[in-house]
């Protein structure tokens, strides 16, 4: 179900649940409906869990991971080289899944030292999401930096 389609959904199932409190549907109507939205709701929720949508062209970042502040995200098909995304507060960099180097951006040396600790524990799962994220299938989460 694409994410306009689920918007969809969930706006006929929020509408749904409004003529239930008005008392203005009737249980043959509200059987059909929810036998029909539901589990396409369900099913969509299952596959895009941990998925959060950005204003960078629209485009859908999963949360790979998150620890002492820090947001570990992965575009759907983006660019090369390998690489992951980190939000800190107002700051946002991109890391290098090879050479675990800082691409573009900037974090303070504290966090951006962080980062690459929890990369380099990592960084064949990171590099398995870079791939799974290529194939826009479900990326899987990583335990966050202890």
């Amino acid at each position: 179900m694409s994410g306009f389609a689920r918007i969809s959904a969930l706006r006929r199932f929020s509408e749904c649940f409004d003529k239930i409190k008005d008392n203005t549907i009737n249980s043959q109507t509200l059987s059909k409906i929810l036998n029909t939205l539901l589990p396409k709701l369900l099913s969509s929720q299952i596959q895009v869990k941990n998925v959060k949508k950005t204003r960078r062209g629209g485009g859908i970042m999963p949360e790979i991971s998150r620890f002492f502040g820090m947001v570990i995200t992965m575009y759907y098909n983006d660019h090369a080289p390998p690489h992951f995304h980190v939000r800190y507060g107002q700051q946002k960099a991109l890391i290098t899944i090879e050479t675990l180097t800082l691409l573009e951006g900037k974090l303070q040396p504290r966090a951006l030292g962080l980062v690459i600790e929890w990369a380099a524990l990592y960084q064949s799962e990171l590099m398995e999401n870079w791939e799974l994220a290529r194939q826009k299938a479900e990326l899987n989460n990583i335990e966050p930096l202890e």
